[in-house]
């Protein structure tokens, strides 16, 4: 139960598709098979995060003029 209640918690701040294709297996493979994807997830998701972090801060420290734009769409 203690997993279910964390697996929903997780998900629950993470929507999306990455949660049908986690939970389909899970269900699947098990849990501890499972947690591989997670994982896996865990880190593309990093990944996207730390290079569009790294586009934006070169952005901004190159072009100083794209900030105001940046700021409003961001």
């Amino acid at each position: 139960m203690a997993e279910l209640m964390i697996y929903m918690v997780l998900m629950a701040i993470t929507p999306g598709p990455n949660t049908i294709l986690s939970l389909a297996n899970s269900s699947q493979k098990g849990i501890r098979k499972g947690i591989y994807l997670n994982y896996g997830m865990l880190l593309g998701i990093a990944i996207v995060d730390t290079v569009v972090f790294f586009l934006i801060y070169y952005l901004n420290r190159f072009l100083p003029a794209l900030n105001p734009i940046l700021q409003v769409l961001g």
